[in-house]
């Protein structure tokens, strides 16, 4: 089994592509997955989305590709052991964000020596999912029906609503309990709602899992990983 893979996925020409300020390392893998066939990299492997055979799963939302491209976004943060399963580590780093930390290596040895299965960042402003929904919902990226679905669907089933997490970067041990837990979360973002933020701390709830550490840290400027950089493409 191979070591550590960290892994980003641009779709749409979404956001902007760069080279990370780092020197290769032998126990590392760099995928970048996009559909742009223009995209060449010195550093990153670069994989082209259609031959991926488990994402034609999906082809049938091709009616919506707006929806078709989100769901292939999640999966591919959420389900990363399943399409890449000879990994035991996995660092999922949203695209929009441009790597600064030269030292980024350490940072991840660390969370190893320590055997974090799930290292996540804490929300910096908001401190639960119905605070969340109502973010969504104000920015309308949710409907109201939408909103008041999930508001009743997180409160009927005594979960206890008082934590959120940013997922904008995130790391996972290749293990069965975080795989169980992976895809249940992805089973809702494709079921039930694509803001995956919103689901997670339900879905954790569900598998009593905690995480095993918890960055504090504002995740849009971190000194761990670099800084949010704004999509070069907002349709």
């Amino acid at each position: 089994m191979e070591n550590i893979l960290i892994i980003t996925i641009n779709i749409n020409n979404f956001d902007s592509f760069k080279e990370p300020p780092l020197k290769k390392n032998e126990k590392y893998s760099w995928f970048y997955l996009t559909d742009n066939l223009e995209i060449k990299s010195n550093f990153y492997q670069v994989i082209y989305l259609n031959n991926l055979e488990l994402l034609k799963q999906f082809d049938y939302l091709k009616t919506d590709m707006k929806k078709y491209y989100r769901i292939l976004c999640k999966f591919v943060k959420i389900n990363s052991h399943k399409l890449f399963p000879n990994y035991k580590f996995y660092l999922f780093i949203d695209a929009s964000f441009e790597i600064k930390n030269k030292k980024m290596y350490d940072i991840i040895e660390n969370f190893i020596k320590k055997d974090f299965k799930l290292v996540l960042f804490n929300h910096n402003k908001l401190k639960s999912i119905l605070e969340e929904i109502k973010f969504c919902f104000n920015l309308r990226s949710i409907p109201r029906p939408s909103a008041k679905h999930l508001r009743k669907r997180y409160q009927d089933k005594n979960f206890v609503d008082n934590k959120l997490y940013e997922t904008g970067i995130y790391f996972k041990k290749n293990c069965s309990e975080i795989n169980s837990f992976c895809e249940d979360w992805f089973s809702e973002n494709l079921n039930v709602i694509y803001r995956d933020q919103i689901s997670l701390p339900f879905i954790l709830w569900k598998h009593h899992l905690e995480p095993s550490y918890i960055i504090n840290e504002n995740i849009r400027n971190n000194k761990l990983f670099g800084r949010l950089r704004l999509h070069k493409n907002k349709s």
